[in-house]
């Protein structure tokens, strides 16, 4: 069976984004940044002591700022300010919600032993909270 690439690639080729020329970089760095707001709502996922309450504020600044040059790309400057603005304010209801999430995923899985182990352990949970930032 001969295969016909370039029919399948017209086909099958990713749409372009007019992202910066370090596109792939870019991407690594909103998911790099996703994993550190997950780790600001749930310790489980921090990657360092860096949320700890006596600088709590200062990485939550950083992580506002981040948002704000990502969603600048695509929006401008004003929009994304706004947008980031709206983002953080709607975190105490995301987070909220996740933990609904880990208490119905740990009470429906009788191997599950704690909502802790589910918000740790479970890669439906962390793809479940990376979905919600994107979407909430």
């Amino acid at each position: 069976m001969a295969i016909d690439w370039q029919a399948l690639y017209q086909v099958l080729r990713p749409a372009t984004l007019d992202l910066p020329s370090n596109g792939r970089l870019y991407q690594d760095a909103v998911g790099r940044w996703a994993m550190r707001i997950l780790g600001m709502m749930f310790a489980h996922h921090a990657t360092t002591s860096e949320m700890g309450p006596e600088n709590f504020a200062q990485q939550g600044e950083v992580l506002a700022k981040e948002l704000t040059q990502f969603l600048t790309v695509f929006l401008g400057l004003g929009p994304a300010q706004t947008l980031t603005e709206t983002f953080f304010a709607q975190l105490p209801a995301l987070q909220s919600s996740l933990k609904h999430d880990a208490e119905a995923m740990e009470q429906g899985d009788p191997a599950a032993t704690s909502v802790d182990e589910v918000i740790w352990c479970y890669p439906g949970f962390l793809a479940l909270g990376l979905y919600r930032q994107a979407h909430y």
